[in-house]
């Protein structure tokens, strides 16, 4: 599983990074330690006897395809196995939607992606940061560090994407979709 996001301190809680802050809030729950491998830091966690590789391409964004393509290329990961988890503009702050597939939507990372896998069959998580107000760009507002209101509930959401990339590796797509789906917070 994927999360992507920028590497540097000055990208840490910044809205494109929601990927990279979800598979930490995973690592962080098994006491994981980082590995360097294929241009990503990764780590393996266990689960109910199910192993789950959490992977952070540190290929900058807009380049993930490049190390998500060693990874599946290498261990000829089957598409069913691989969820990307991504930050969308496009859905409110909170929510939280599971997709079996589909096109990029203008997020160079998917777009990234789908360019080095040339499918877009895998599934993902797009996690809401809301969109820009009409004074910003969207790269301003992707790049920017969530708001004061938003990192107080910033915790509450990690652990619900964290519970739903769980849910989704033991489970499986549609449970994990059915249970975790939702719009906004509650």
């Amino acid at each position: 599983m994927f999360g992507l996001g920028n590497p540097g301190r000055e990208y840490e809680l910044t809205r494109h990074n929601i990927g990279f802050l979800v598979i930490d809030e995973l690592a962080g729950r098994y006491s994981s330690t980082w590995i360097s491998k294929f241009q990503s830091l990764y780590t393996e966690v266990i689960e109910d006897g199910i192993r789950i590789t959490l992977i952070k391409p540190m290929t900058y964004m807009n380049l993930s395809g490049r190390s998500v393509a060693q990874w599946v290329n290498y261990y000829k990961v089957p598409l069913d196995n691989i969820l990307v988890v991504v930050d969308d503009v496009s859905l409110p702050f909170g929510s939280v939607r599971f997709r079996k597939k589909g096109s990029h939507g203008g997020h160079n990372g998917l777009k990234s992606i789908i360019n080095a896998l040339g499918t877009s069959e895998w599934a993902r998580l797009r996690v809401g940061v809301g969109s820009p107000p009409p004074t910003m760009s969207l790269v301003d507002w992707v790049l920017g560090e969530f708001s004061r209101k938003e990192k107080e509930k910033l915790p509450e959401l990690l652990s619900y994407c964290a519970d739903a990339v769980i849910s989704w590796a033991l489970e499986g797509f549609e449970k994990a979709a059915t249970k975790f789906n939702r719009s906004g917070l509650p």
